[in-house]
């Protein structure tokens, strides 16, 4: 064993903790993305389920989300690494393990960071899911979700230092809360907040289950059988939220809320919430208008994207939004566990069609349980590729000797002719990194060279920063859209013209799974040095064209002003 590995079973053992240690995948350079060791990053975090030898309870799987943030206003993108510790001993109360602490990694280039999470977070008592990165407060600066089994937290960002602002904000339900998405529901231009929740959970509902063999084993949603109603935040505006799930209409829905997106899949300029269930139909929870204001609908029965062409209903994990098909509409990919493919969406603008087949995910997706994942452009060819983390949510008896038996190697897909994305394996897809059981993923340019790097939240293990080098087939574009407050644009959307590529995108808050990625917007253009142009589409309706402009640089476009 290494010495990195060594560190790492040390720290697992000192968490009291028996699952091994991740080991290091075979590989052979060069790769697309390569794993930055903890010896070069300084990033000596580990996260900690909680596990204890023959105990298996459902709600220590589920954690391990990561969100990148600018949390210090310097131009380059921080670490937040949400930890669990060990399951609540009661419904409502935080974390059995007050040595758990999430950690805020200080980006000070190079590839290095340095944890300033004494120094710059308040002491976090929680067993945390998911981290969502949002301004929800409009000051310029990203605050923090935590979505937590037991009470969630809201960490206030003033002037770059967290503090506790859940209490103020009338936020921190107790139950067991999954992914969130910040958007802004009813147009007063603050960030209104949906959180899925997985469970009605308490220690109490936890089974005895058995998997192959007749051994001992995780359990499934489904022999929990405990569906809970998602949570639908209105923010007040004066620092507080209230929550109108009833109101709204989704207050009767239950459901395994796993993973969350917004999006507007009809164009008309209002969010939608796309949420994968675990072993229940998705939702589309579609903004309705009526004589009072608003309500939301389910939509995705009668579009079709509540299950998949099969008629199955998945193990809906993490949630992925981009315009794969190029006809200007949000298209959706939901990852779900082994046996079952990914699922992916088109949007025809009167319904989904399930893609999967066409899309070449079917095979290629159904040896491993996919949680996050990603379509960022990692080439810079003009289309996106695929990424997605990887982990067992059944024991392998059979696991190599020092690998976690919920480990499997994260995924890399690269598009090509035709459209179909195609797996990369081994050597050609991760340089140098161990298999583990990964959770949470999120996007995001680490090193400022242009190209967007990843970084993975893994169950019982250190989390992996992963370097892309995949070898450039073109250029880039930068967008960060803000309003005319200087407040990032949340829900903006950008089509982007460069010589015969158009492409669109549209600033969000939350999704993969677990995770946060940055919001701003970026751009693989080819061959083309500049872009003609650019149409936005701000969150009040109003349109605005740029252009050209440079490619391989970062423009910031406030409201009907350019800033290079």
């Amino acid at each position: 064993m290494n010495g990195v590995a060594a560190a790492i079973a040390l720290a697992l053992a000192t968490a009291g903790l028996t699952h091994p240690a991740p080991q290091s995948e075979p590989v052979t350079a060069p790769a697309w993305l390569q794993a930055v060791p903890p010896t070069e990053s300084g990033v000596a975090f580990t996260h900690r389920s909680g596990h204890v030898d023959g105990k298996y309870p459902i709600a220590e799987e589920v954690s391990g989300g990561v969100a990148l943030i600018d949390f210090d206003g310097d131009g380059d993108l921080d670490l937040f690494l949400g930890q669990a510790g060990a399951i609540p001993l009661a419904r409502g109360a935080a974390t059995a393990d007050a040595t758990a602490q999430s950690a805020l990694y200080r980006n000070d280039g190079g590839w290095h960071f340095v944890d300033v999470s004494t120094e710059f977070l308040p002491a976090i008592s929680a067993y945390t899911v998911t981290v969502t990165a949002g301004d929800f407060d409009a000051d310029g600066d990203d605050d923090l979700y935590l979505s937590n089994i037991g009470p969630d937290l809201l960490l206030r960002n003033e002037g770059g230092r967290f503090v506790d602002g859940t209490a103020a904000a009338r936020l921190g339900d107790p139950g067991f809360s999954a992914s969130a998405a910040f958007s802004d529901i009813d147009g007063d231009r603050d960030l209104d907040l949906f959180v899925t929740r997985y469970l009605d959970w308490g220690p109490e509902i936890e089974k005895e289950c058995t998997g192959p063999g007749g051994l001992a084993d995780y359990c499934s949603p489904a022999s929990i059988n405990a569906p809970v109603r998602d949570l639908l935040y209105r923010n007040n505006g004066d620092g507080t939220f209230e929550e109108i799930g009833v109101l709204a209409g989704i207050g009767e829905a239950k459901g395994t809320g796993l993973g969350v997106v917004a999006l507007d899949w009809n164009g008309d300029g209002h969010p939608d919430f796309f949420v994968a269930n675990d072993g229940m139909p998705n939702r589309l929870w579609t903004w309705t208008a009526t004589p009072d204001g608003f309500t939301y609908q389910d939509a995705a029965p009668r579009l079709g994207c509540a299950i998949d062409l099969s008629g199955i209903m998945k193990a809906g994990m993490g949630i992925a939004v981009s315009d794969l098909d190029g006809n200007g509409r949000d298209d959706v990919i939901v990852t779900n566990m082994e046996r079952q493919s990914d699922t992916a969406y088109l949007n025809m603008g009167h319904f989904f069609q399930d893609a999967t087949a066409k899309l070449g995910l079917s095979a290629a997706t159904r040896e491993r349980t996919r949680w996050g994942i990603l379509l960022v452009d990692l080439d810079l060819d003009g289309d996106d590729d695929l990424f997605e983390a990887c982990g067992r949510v059944s024991l392998k008896r059979d696991a190599p000797a020092g690998i976690h038996p919920l480990a499997e190697p994260d995924a890399v897909f690269e598009r090509g002719d035709g459209g179909k994305f195609r797996r990369l394996d081994g050597g050609v897809a991760l340089g140098g990194t161990a298999i583990q059981s990964g959770r949470g993923a999120a996007a995001g340019d680490l090193d400022g060279d242009g190209d967007l790097d990843i970084i993975v939240g893994n169950m019982d293990g250190p989390p992996m920063l992963l370097r892309n080098d995949v070898p450039r087939q073109g250029h880039w574009l930068g967008l960060d859209l803000r309003d005319e407050r200087g407040v990032r644009a949340v829900g903006a959307t950008a089509t982007v013209t460069s010589g015969t590529l158009t492409q669109r995108d549209t600033i969000r808050n939350g999704s993969s799974y677990a995770s946060s990625s940055d919001p701003r917007l970026h751009f693989g253009i080819g061959a083309a040095t500049t872009v003609d142009q650019i149409q936005i589409r701000w969150p009040d309706g109003t349109t605005q064209t740029v252009g050209p402009l440079a490619a391989d640089q970062w423009h910031t476009i406030k409201k009907d002003v350019v800033t290079p």
